[in-house]
């Protein structure tokens, strides 16, 4: 008997639950949680607001040759680091940059800000950085 074969599906996830989550404990307040819910909301507010594979995040660096935030944080560059190699080598990642806007205040949506990749991002960023061993972000 032949044996049937269904197709493979990733698990289904709802956004707006994970945003929701993403407001209140364990990853809220970034600057008092622990470092691992902080990892995963930055990699996750990164992935969504540049729509990259992980392995295209993972080559992001901290060099300030390959990063850098503008005036009051409103905006930050990000460039992969220099012999990055993507996955997928039709893809123009290798020399592309990430410019992603801090996300602005909204009166209808006043905790908004606790979403924004840029804060998340420069608050790992500065917690991370006593203990960092490489420039990989």
């Amino acid at each position: 008997e032949a044996q049937s074969t269904l197709p493979h599906r990733s698990p289904s996830w709802d956004l707006p639950t994970v945003l929701r989550a993403l407001r209140s404990p364990p990853f809220e307040l970034l600057q008092f949680i622990n470092f691992r819910p902080l990892i995963l909301k930055t990699a996750l507010l990164l992935a969504l607001a540049s729509v990259k594979r992980m392995s295209d995040l993972q080559a992001l660096s901290v060099n300030p040759a390959c990063l850098e935030f503008g005036p009051n944080d409103s905006k930050v560059v990000l460039k992969p680091s220099q012999g990055y190699v993507p996955k997928v080598l039709s893809t123009l990642f290798r020399a592309q940059v990430i410019t992603l806007l801090a996300l602005p205040p909204s009166e209808q949506d006043q905790d908004i800000n606790l979403l924004c990749p840029v804060r998340s991002l420069r608050t790992y960023i500065e917690r991370s950085a006593s203990f960092r061993q490489s420039e990989q972000l």
